[in-house]
């Protein structure tokens, strides 16, 4: 018999399918709900069966994989395990305990349509990147015999990304204005460099290289600790001018000494936590200078930018910005990069006809 039909209490019809693997044992392909389903995982499971790769395969759960098998493997520091932990609550919670082998295409592809229901489509696609990094190294590890998850039909499309909006030169400086004389290098260097906000608390001493008219990003600040950068990309050094040498060094004069050796404290010393200062100082400066909706990170693109306008190569911007490819920057600053045309058009008028 190729499937045993099954009716729950609420008269659900379901489809057991079991396969025999020789001297008697049977082993458990899955529960499917319609026959159509269970013939198909049937006859998948006899012709891996032959080629001998269905015997030796592990039983497991889901969610007794992820939780005491694939979670206990990582190596990746703190913030990221917690954020892998936070996704795969939303997969356990789906998947629950079902055998590994039980789970197929259709069922990834129910996930991906009740879970972009409730969520973004960015965070849709890192549930099923997670989800294919389990399954991937369930076969790995002799628990399947391919990932149903390779392959994702219906995944949502990406909403278009929200405006940029780079400040003038008149806000920049009304913030500066505005801003607690103790932050002001903060905001300078902000503007001056596009560092990240963890990387813009995490900048430390040594890493302000005065001989050489660069700042090195070599760490982030994450819940009062130095951390490395995510990525190779992270670590990079940024050009500085003179100017902002010589603010940073009247700074220096003036901040408190600390023990990480950090640019940027609080006025007693300690590490900057960005909801304290954004409630603080960072709100009462935009709300007098007229930029109330002004976040942190839009000095970030304020630097970009600027560099834009000014006619730097999308591959420098990729470098300093710390982007993992240039496609990465395009996708975010490609507009600005387009702005230019008529200008450039222009320039090559001039080049090739205007007066010699």
């Amino acid at each position: 018999m190729k499937y045993q039909k099954r009716t729950s209490r609420n008269g659900t019809v379901s489809y057991y399918v079991r396969v025999h693997v020789g001297n008697g044992k049977y082993q458990t392909v899955g529960t499917f709900p319609t026959k159509k389903a269970a013939n198909a995982a049937y006859e998948d499971a006899k012709r891996n069966l032959r080629v001998g790769d269905m015997a030796h395969l592990q039983r497991i759960g889901f969610t007794t994989f992820v939780e005491t098998v694939w979670l206990s493997t990582l190596t990746v520091r703190s913030s990221t395990l917690t954020d892998y932990k936070n996704t795969s609550q939303h997969l356990c919670s789906f998947f629950g305990n079902r055998h590994l082998q039980a789970i197929k295409q259709e069922d990834v592809a129910k996930f991906v349509a009740a879970y972009s229901a409730e969520h973004s489509p960015y965070t849709t696609k890192k549930a099923v990147t997670r989800l294919r990094q389990i399954l991937g190294r369930a076969v790995a590890w002799g628990y399947l015999t391919k990932s149903p998850a390779s392959e994702v039909s219906n995944m949502p499309r990406a909403k278009s990304r929200k405006a940029i909006h780079p400040l003038e030169r008149d806000q920049v400086n009304a913030l500066l204005a505005a801003m607690d004389s103790h932050y002001k290098p903060l905001v300078r260097v902000a503007v001056s460099t596009g560092l990240r906000r963890g990387e813009l608390f995490g900048l430390t001493w040594r890493d302000v290289l005065w001989n050489q008219g660069m700042i090195r990003v070599a760490h982030q600040l994450q819940d009062g600790e130095l951390v490395e950068p995510k990525s190779e990309s992270a670590r990079r050094k940024i050009d500085v001018s003179p100017e902002l040498l010589a603010v940073l060094k009247l700074h220096r004069e003036t901040c408190p000494e600390t023990a990480l050796d950090l640019v940027f404290t609080t006025k007693s010393g300690q590490p900057i936590l960005a909801g304290n200062f954004h409630r603080g100082p960072w709100n009462t400066a935009r709300n007098e200078a007229g930029l109330p909706d002004l976040k942190l990170h839009d000095l970030r693109h304020t630097f970009a930018s600027l560099l834009i306008h000014q006619g730097e190569s999308v591959k420098y911007v990729q470098t300093v910005m710390g982007h993992a490819s240039a496609q990465q920057t395009l996708d975010v600053y490609g507009h600005l990069f387009e702005s230019g045309g008529q200008n450039a058009a222009q320039k090559l008028e001039n080049a090739v006809f205007g007066a010699s």
